[in-house]
């Protein structure tokens, strides 16, 4: 009896049934690479809502203050510097009065 040559051109049944993740094997390079897009994309969603939504939440309030013997001609200007956060156990500043000393240096 001769063989069927279209038969021999057919994957074995064996071969159909193998597993496709037994080829999959998880290798340096696929690490890597899904390392690389997980920083991608993380640093994509950071730069989206720091320059989408955190810029809602600044305030800004102007006032007009007027203290007694300051002259009109002359303009007076107060920056306000909240939540600061030098200092402590783990900075090289040593705490935060040093600090707003050396941020409060008259500028004429």
């Amino acid at each position: 009896m001769v063989p069927d040559k279209t038969a021999l051109n057919r994957p074995s049944v064996q071969q159909a049934e193998e597993p496709a993740a037994s080829t999959m094997r998880l290798t340096r390079r696929h690490v890597l690479f899904g390392a690389a897009g997980l920083a991608g994309v993380s640093g994509a969603s950071t730069a989206v809502y720091a320059g989408a939504v955190e810029p809602n939440g600044l305030v800004v309030t102007r006032y007009a203050p007027a203290p007694r013997g300051w002259p009109a001609d002359r303009r007076l200007t107060i920056t306000v510097i909240a939540d600061l956060h030098a200092g402590g156990p783990d900075m090289l500043v040593p705490s935060p009065p040093d600090t707003i000393k050396c941020l409060s240096l008259p500028t004429t």
